[in-house]
């Protein structure tokens, strides 16, 4: 495997020195003395995994391209199984079960955020996860990327072409969810189960010839980096503009498409757990059980909030709500609350709350309907009629959810689709935004 990492660092544009290994000798006997095993029975961690970290452990960005792989020192056993890893924007762990240690196939599992129980990722050959993760680990690192729909024949055909896998072993070729290969200076890796094929390089001239070698239609997309942190003096003005949002009143504001409006509703329960566990109870989570939280349809239109008197405590977090189908819990670590600045998916809470709400009140209406549109269309949308609910860059340059309206007509942009959805209470009221505003909508 090192040698075939060393093939992909051709498209790495800074090679670290390799990574010392040491610490993978005291996970084993970590992960033996938690089964159990002594002498002869031992079990070892993945040579795939210890190859992996000693080719790229020194490498920090290469670490958090895309998916979060711990730091070499940070890998632990926690929740029976060696986590090494967070999913995208920390959607849940990635890990191997201790119980798969000495199977003779292994398998890397998934673990949802808040969660406790761990789903296998597929079995197939650590050589296989590994690899293809480094390579879309790299492929997010490039400065052109481009993407193009193909079913799973059409993409076996296509690598028959002058197009290289790193390594023609079935392992690599066959089985999982993700294959990589190599064009001339572009780096490949293409996701069977989504049916896209990824194509990045240093230089966009390089697209605009594969597309015409190979008769495609590239999408351009934009790497996904994560976010960068924030200095001192940008943190303080950030606060700033959070302490200057009135959530209540900016909740009023969408009670004029609610199909009902309901009365306050009785939050004692939350005070009263915030006492017993010793917490500050967030302003912005009152606030919005205040509001909302008599009306059962908004409650479970799309994500599903707790009742109140079921929010819980638990595993060292504030929980409160499930995402659509019962996917993740989601939830706030007691550490990060800090009186009005605790943030869900790097989002600050009132924001994050605001946005669902949105989107909370547009799944209850009857008529809804979506336009893909580039996130710079948007911009350019926004600016013929449609406003905002607040004009901060809080909410404006949000990198999750726009929220906005027009007339009767709800709109919540969803930046990571580029997707705009509208909804209204009656179907005629999307029929003249659409003709007003020139626009192809799929109805919902």
């Amino acid at each position: 495997m090192l040698d075939m990492y060393k093939k992909l660092d051709m498209f790495r544009e800074h090679v670290t020195a390799e990574k010392e290994v040491d610490r993978f000798a005291k996970l084993e006997k970590e992960i033996n003395r938690r089964l159990g095993l002594t002498e002869k029975n031992t079990v070892s961690i993945p040579k795939a995994m210890i190859d992996f970290y000693r080719h790229f452990g020194n490498d920090e960005e290469f670490l958090n391209a895309y998916e979060h792989f711990y730091r070499l020192e940070d890998i632990r056993v926690e929740d029976q199984a060696l986590v090494f890893a967070e999913k995208y924007k920390h959607t849940g762990r990635l890990g191997i079960k201790l119980v798969s240690f000495g199977a003779p196939h292994m398998s890397v599992s998934y673990c949802p955020s808040d969660m406790h129980t761990w789903y296998s990722e597929g079995i197939f050959e650590m050589e296989h996860f590994f690899f293809d993760y480094a390579c879309w680990q790299i492929l997010s690192m490039l400065p052109f990327i481009a993407a193009v729909r193909m079913k799973t024949e059409a993409y076996q055909d296509f690598m028959t072409k002058d197009v290289h896998y790193f390594n023609d072993d079935p392992m690599y070729t066959t089985g999982g969810g993700l294959y990589s290969g190599y064009y001339k200076n572009m780096l490949l890796c293409y996701l069977s189960l989504e049916e896209e094929l990824y194509i990045a390089t240093r230089n966009e001239q390089d697209l605009k010839e594969f597309e015409q070698q190979f008769g495609l239609k590239l999408k351009m997309v934009k790497p996904k980096k994560p976010a960068k942190a924030r200095n001192s003096s940008a943190q303080k003005k950030r606060l700033e503009a959070l302490k200057e949002i009135r959530l209540e009143e900016m909740l009023q504001q969408l009670d004029v498409f609610r199909n009902h409006i309901t009365a306050p509703k009785e939050v004692d329960t939350l005070t009263a757990l915030g006492r017993k566990n010793n917490i500050v109870m967030p302003e912005a989570l009152i606030e919005f059980y205040r509001h909302f939280g008599n009306d059962g349809d908004f409650m479970t239109a799309y994500y599903c909030f707790d009742k109140p008197e079921e929010i819980s405590v638990e595993e060292g977090s504030l929980l409160f709500c499930y995402t659509h189908q019962y996917a993740d819990r989601l939830g706030i670590a007691l550490e990060n609350l800090s009186a009005g600045n605790e943030e869900i998916c790097e989002t600050p809470l009132k924001i994050f709350l605001f946005h669902i709400a949105v989107w909370q009140i547009m799944n209850t209406r009857i008529a809804m309907a979506a336009v893909e549109m580039s996130r710079r269309k948007f911009d350019m949308f926004m600016k013929k009629g449609p406003c905002y609910f607040h004009n901060s860059e809080l909410f404006t340059k949000d990198q999750r959810f726009r929220a906005a309206y027009y007339k009767t007509v709800l709109i919540c942009y969803i930046v990571e689709e580029e997707t705009m959805y509208v909804s209204a209470k009656e179907d005629h009221a999307l029929n003249e935004f659409e003709e007003m505003f020139q626009l192809d909508l799929d109805w919902c």
